[in-house]
């Protein structure tokens, strides 16, 4: 039988995984970072590189006949085509490399995206990932983490659906960072969902292995305000952020459109071909977009847990958990049945009157938060 020490100091809540195989990061995430972990980077860059290739010359062809034929014929029709021709495809190249350049995709989602430049500190084991940015603490369950990237010089962890919303641990971060340990971490997670049968929430409703903030410690305590069951919602599709992308292909399909236009009257078929392609793939992708903003509503169902105290609330489902201080709280709106918390990184908490452990505790819910006006 194992035997406790009771001088062994009590784990916290980010290092509750030592006996298992876990990597450690603390530090601040940096827009380098982040720009060396975007998906689809070394392919962009290399359609950016052949774009270039082929447009840069046939300007400089262009601007040279130009300047040649007003020098010689001053503003004749030919010198004012070839000057524009000239400008146009500059404009292409420029457009190319906003567009598709590392750099210039990277600062656009960081603009939307503030959160994701942060002070990290925490965890990655068998057991998912733990992560504090001094304030806040959040759990990603396994079944959540299979589209992490792990890369030579760290690992992109996926926020949500949005695949340019990621944690970029780069290697600087870690004690000792191993993209051969870091692999074997996402097996194993990609192992627990493959042999997952449904939701494990029976067998660990309180969050047990998680250890604190979200164990059956915290949950009991008489001090707090307990919640507990399932919750099913209705979240609609539609969202500012999707708008912003259909207007963006749209503009990115008028302007390759009409450079394949120009490539076609001057006769330069690789040219056209090219923006042909262009055009397709914002087509493509507008389509998707608008089929999305369209779409309406999707309905998610979930378990959940959790306890709100003086100070803080520590909130968890099968697949995620969030510890906040209630200083945090960004919004809040609580009717007769249901109260609704809003995180400051876009965390919705659901908590219906019916799932909290008695009517006092409901009260104490509705008079905190309607009291705070928020």
């Amino acid at each position: 039988m194992d035997q406790i020490n009771p001088y062994q100091p009590p784990r916290t809540h980010l290092d509750f995984d030592a006996d298992l195989r876990v990597l450690t990061f603390d530090g601040q995430v940096t827009e380098a970072d982040y720009m060396s972990m975007m998906p689809d980077r070394r392919v962009l860059s290399w359609v950016l590189w052949v774009v270039l290739a082929l447009f840069v010359p046939l300007a400089v062809f262009f601007a040279v006949m130009s300047v040649t034929l007003l020098l010689r014929r001053g503003f004749s029709e030919e010198a004012i085509y070839t000057g524009f021709g000239a400008v146009f495809i500059g404009g292409v190249c420029a457009a190319s490399v906003s567009t598709m350049g590392s750099k210039s995709r990277a600062r656009r989602s960081l603009r939307r995206h503030r959160d994701l430049l942060c002070i990290a500190r925490g965890r990655l084991s068998e057991r998912g990932m733990v992560i504090s940015n001094g304030t806040s603490t959040y759990w990603t369950a396994p079944s959540e983490l299979g589209g992490a990237g792990v890369f030579s010089n760290g690992v992109r962890i996926p926020v949500d659906q949005n695949p340019f919303r990621y944690f970029a641990l780069a290697d600087h971060l870690f004690d000792h960072f191993s993209a051969a340990s870091a692999k074997q971490i996402k097996q194993s997670w990609l192992n627990q969902t493959a042999l997952s049968s449904g939701d494990q929430w029976e067998s660990d409703p309180f969050g047990a292995q998680l250890g604190p903030p979200w164990s059956s410690e915290e949950f009991s305590s008489p001090t707090n305000v307990q919640f507990s069951g399932t919750v099913t919602a209705q979240f609609p599709l539609k969202s500012p952020a999707l708008i912003v992308r259909c207007k963006g292909e749209m503009i990115s399909i008028v302007f390759w459109t009409f450079g394949l236009v120009v490539a076609l009257f001057f006769g330069s078929l690789i040219s056209a071909l090219v923006c042909c392609g262009l055009a397709a793939i914002g087509v493509y992708n507008f389509v998707q977009y608008w089929r999305r903003y369209h779409y309406g509503t999707r309905t998610d169902q979930w378990n959940q847990a959790g306890w709100i105290g003086a100070e803080a609330i520590a909130w968890r489902s099968s697949k995620r958990a969030v510890y906040l201080s209630l200083n945090q709280i960004v919004g809040a709106n609580v009717t007769d049945e249901l109260a609704t918390l809003y995180g400051p990184a876009g965390e919705l908490l659901l908590i219906p009157r019916d799932q909290v452990a008695d009517e006092a505790g409901w009260e104490s819910i509705t008079r905190r938060f309607r009291t705070d006006g928020r």
